[in-house]
């Protein structure tokens, strides 16, 4: 059999162990599964950490200890050793009920929710169905729960565990007759089901029927008296049934069994005072108290005035972090010093902390306002926190005090410009006195050139400061930061660098240079700039984001997300930590709390499309799917004259399932711009998309005519033929595009799939075998030859590309190929085959067909054991495959393994899915009743 796998690109993961040590690991974790299957948990725990110990890559093992932990109560480490296992390539059929089961022990709702496995078998889906609609019901999500179990119950009516949980939603409903239909088809199923019966008492004590319910708990007790959830519930039932003794010592049971357990120890608490044992209940909600929340002790205070000396002192230093604190410490003694007021905002500006720096001036604006330094700062922290009309009220003051003073001048200009009025701020600046011969009036100059997008009057400022002061390391790195601007990496890096020959520590430059460095992707070095920055200056908000973005692009997410946050806690509308942090979230994963960073980005610019559509995606991603409608009709009158917008939000509408919405999104874009081959390619694709191919083919037939030699075109156009069932016709499309751009791999592709259905096989053929006589360094158009002389069953002329492709150095899907060969040569060479699939894996590939592949080879050497242990490696990876199943299978009933063999060929043979072994299959099912 050849078994073709996808051509995809895929990183190194692991080595492959040696025979040696796979093949003793291999024995424990068969013992281990004997153990397990004999409900022995322990004795499977300790041969499975001896086959981790002998192989830590042990896939199988993995998965079971992973089982064998969340049953022994260790969820942390379950869940720890089961993500192991799905990053190591761990068929997620495997893992996801188990790890589910674990998720909703430690309370992960929203990971539940967010999380999608893909490619789960019918049981595997409707089990994750279930977990799914448990977390739902755990958010208090009770329809979404509700709906969740009954699809999970109309997929398999006599699953328990949906019985259970329905009846138990019911009961909450107090529709109690409805909820004991439920149980009782759960007993008839399994009379002597610990949950069912736990849940039956649940519902007589919800019916204040405390006899019946006490004899459901002890009879769910007598079954596994290990379980702290039975044990409550018959303590509950004992307390309402005015039998504190019992209630008590089953009490003692479950903190002996979980000394931590913070409802049990509240329980006994509440029970101890009930009785007036009131130094017990004392000590019991102490230590509680001490579980929860740890406990603290407060410093003692010394003299304030050392305080206020210290703060001086640190702040003269430049210890800006050890400063603002001692300012704290002494304010909150002598609240009313205003010189320490502007002194501990001074010291927020300098850790770039403009809003506690407003916060600590406003308390005392009255009193700050009587010195012109002190007013000046409040100013510009007003203008730094966007509350611009109250800056606007200190300028006008000021402006009547202090008529001819260049500061005040300066402001008056600072507030039209962060009012946008930058064409009347320019005009003030340019009459003002101080326009030629102060620096910060010629600075603001290009600052507003800036913001108003002439970068390069910015640019001619910079040169003309530069001009009278060469060396001057302000204006140096004021030039480099206008030419990133410009994207000019090159000039940017040359000033900079003469800026910091002359200071190597100058602080901006070195900003600058780290931004730099991030922007060309060279991500290590920039970090290491901001690592040393932040230790300078440590908590600035600058220096946090760019050292959180520089740790994102060195993939160290954990750390980037604790600096955005520590940013956040500082300015919590921090628009450029919130994106990074929603970037992250959205990344991991964490949808919910993705769209929380979002909601302030979104609060804080509410005009800016951009964040709305990111949250929308996201509601798309957790099926909020009227939330995202309604939030897709704001954002449409937003970007109504914008034709890339309208593009974005057609795609957006495109996945909420809004497809009139989205073609009219596309064709308002292109009433714009109806010159536009993107928007019309862009029209063409969402029509075809949304079926709609009649409009396709006349906006095609309308552009081919005037642009006979764009290939996508070409492309889209057999797209359209074949989405219609022409697929001949489309063929001769693709055929087109390869006669105009020969290169063009997306038509080489499309017209390959149509090849392997026999549609025009011979064209494509020879249309390839033309490609390659021409250029014979094509390999990806070889690569596609191989595989579909393969699908054509024509094994010898795909033998001979395929051994050139190996020649080549780098090749992305080399692994691939060498185990095509190795398939071929199964029923010719079992040696080179074996040699094949062995230098496959030494590329570092993790996939399921290549260990299926070896362990095929291993077993037909006759090297059972080891054949068994690479194949059960595969199926861990991909349980869906009734050919590993077939393997298996074969290799279990060489081992004299009868009863597992016919275990998993029913498996290959009750799959949906045609394999080429069938036939072996079946006749080995045969031999072995």
């Amino acid at each position: 059999m050849v078994k073709l796998a996808k051509i995809v690109m895929l990183a190194t993961l692991l080595s492959v162990g040696s025979p040696a040590i796979a093949q003793n690991s291999s024995e424990y974790y068969e013992k281990a599964l004997a153990s397990f299957e004999e409900k022995d948990f322990e004795t499977a725990y300790i041969h499975l950490k001896n086959s981790l110990q002998k192989n830590e890559d042990n896939l199988p093992a993995k998965i079971l200890m992973g089982k064998v932990l969340l049953i022994s109560g260790y969820m942390y480490e379950s869940e720890e050793i089961l993500e192991e296992a799905l990053a190591m390539g761990a068929d997620p059929s495997l893992v996801v009920d188990t790890l589910g089961k674990v998720w909703l022990y430690t309370k992960q709702n929203e990971k539940i929710i967010d999380s999608e496995f893909k490619n789960l078998t019918p049981k595997s889906f409707n089990e994750w169905q279930i977990i799914v609609a448990t977390a739902h019901l755990n958010l208090k999500n009770v329809e979404a729960a509700r709906q969740g179990y009954e699809l999970a119950l109309k997929n398999d009516p006599a699953n328990i565990r949906t019985l259970n949980a329905l009846a138990s939603l019911e009961m909450r409903d107090e529709k109690f007759e409805k909820a004991k239909s439920y149980l009782e088809l759960s007993i008839e199923l399994e009379p002597e089901n610990t949950q069912t019966l736990r849940i039956f008492g649940d519902l007589f004590l919800y019916q204040k029927k405390l006899d019946e319910a006490i004899k459901y708990y002890k009879q769910s007790y007598a079954l596994d008296s290990d379980d702290p959830i039975v044990k409550r519930s018959l303590v509950t039932a004992h307390l309402q049934n005015q039998d504190t003794e019992s209630a008590k010592q089953l009490l003692d049971e479950i903190l002996q069994q979980t000394p931590g357990d913070p409802t049990g120890m509240l329980m006994k608490a509440w029970l101890l005072a009930k009785n007036q044992m009131s130094d017990d209940a004392a000590r019991e909600l102490e230590n509680l108290s001490a579980q929860l929340a740890g406990l603290s002790e407060e410093a003692l205070q010394e003299d304030p005035s050392l305080f206020y000396v210290s703060a001086l002192s640190a702040f003269a230093l430049q210890n800006y972090v050890q400063a603002k604190s001692f300012f704290i410490q002494y304010l909150n003694f002598v609240p009313n010093n205003v010189e320490a007021v502007a002194l501990l905002a001074q010291t927020h500006v300098k850790l770039n902390e403009p809003k506690p720096a407003l916060e600590a001036m406003q308390r005392h604006e009255r009193a700050l306002m009587v010195k012109l330094d002190n007013a000046l700062l409040l100013a510009d922290l007003y203008l730094a926190n966007d509350k611009v009309f109250k800056a606007v009220e200190i300028s006008e003051k000021l402006n009547e005090q202090y008529p001819d003073n260049p500061d005040v001048a300066l402001l008056e200009i600072k507030t039209l410009k962060a009012r946008g009025k930058l064409e009347q701020a320019l005009a003030q600046l340019n009459q003002s006195k101080y326009a030629q011969n102060n620096i910060r009036f010629i600075i603001m100059r290009s600052e507003l050139f800036m913001q108003m997008g002439k970068v390069q009057e910015a640019d001619e400022i910079a040169d003309f400061l530069l001009e009278a002061a060469p060396d001057n390391i302000d204006f140096l790195n004021l030039k480099a930061a206008i030419q990133i601007r410009l994207r000019d990496y090159a000039q940017a890096e040359v000033f900079l660098d003469k800026a910091l020959a002359i200071n190597s520590e100058h602080f901006s430059a070195q900003y600058n240079k780290a931004n730099l460095l991030s922007s060309r992707g060279e991500h290590k070095a920039a970090l290491e700039i901001a690592e040393k920055l932040n230790a300078i200056q440590p908590d600035q908000v600058s220096i946090l984001t760019l050292l959180a973005r520089c740790q994102l692009n060195a993939d160290n997410q954990e750390k980037a997300i604790k600096n955005l946050q520590r940013v956040l806690q500082k300015d919590i509308s921090n628009l450029n930590a919130l994106e990074l942090l929603a970037t992250i979230y959205t990344q991991q994963g964490e949808l919910e709390k993705a769209i929380r960073q979002l909601n302030v980005a979104i609060k804080t610019e509410p005009d800016a499309a951009v964040y709305q559509m990111r949250r929308v995606d996201l509601y798309i991603a957790l099926k909020q799917l009227d939330r995202a409608e309604r939030e897709l009709k704001k954002i449409s009158y937003m970007v109504q004259d914008d034709p890339v917008g309208l593009v974005e939000l057609s795609k957006l509408q495109f996945k909420a399932g809004l497809f009139d919405n989205a073609k009219q999104s596309i064709v308002s874009a292109y009433e714009i711009l109806p010159d536009s081959l993107f928007l019309a390619t862009e029209y063409i694709r969402m029509h075809l998309s949304t079926n709609d191919l009649d409009k396709a083919r006349d906006m095609l037939d309308k552009w081919l005519k005037s642009n006979p030699q764009e290939s996508k075109l070409f492309i889209l156009s057999g797209d359209v033929n074949v989405a219609a069932a022409n697929l001949a016709a489309g063929s001769e499309d693709y055929l087109r595009a390869l006669e105009v751009n020969s290169m063009d791999r997306s038509a080489l592709f499309k017209l390959y799939q149509l090849a392997s259905r026999g549609v025009n096989k011979d064209k494509f053929e020879n249309l390839v075998l033309s490609l390659l006589e021409q250029n014979p360094d094509q390999h990806f158009q070889r690569n596609m030859l191989a595989d579909f002389y393969v699908n054509q069953k024509r094994l010898e002329e795909a033998l001979p590309h395929y051994k050139k492709l190996i020649t080549v150095d780098a090749l992305p899907n080399k692994a691939y190929m060498l185990n095509n060969l190795a398939n071929i040569y199964i029923s010719r060479d079992l040696q080179q085959a074996s040699e094949y699939i062995n230098e496959a894996l030494k590329l570092g590939v993790e996939d399921a067909a290549l260990y299926d592949t070896q362990g095929w080879i291993k077993s037909l050497q006759g090297n059972f054991e080891e054949g068994l242990t690479i194949l059960r490696k595969s199926f861990a990876m991909n349980s869906n495959d009734p050919s590993n199943q077939y393997h298996l299978a074969y290799t279990l009933q060489k081992l004299g393994r009868t009863s597992e063999a016919k275990h998993s060929l029913d498996r290959a043979l009750n799959s949906n899915q045609e394999f080429m072994e069938k036939d072996q299959a079946e006749a080995l099912r045969t031999q072995l009743k």
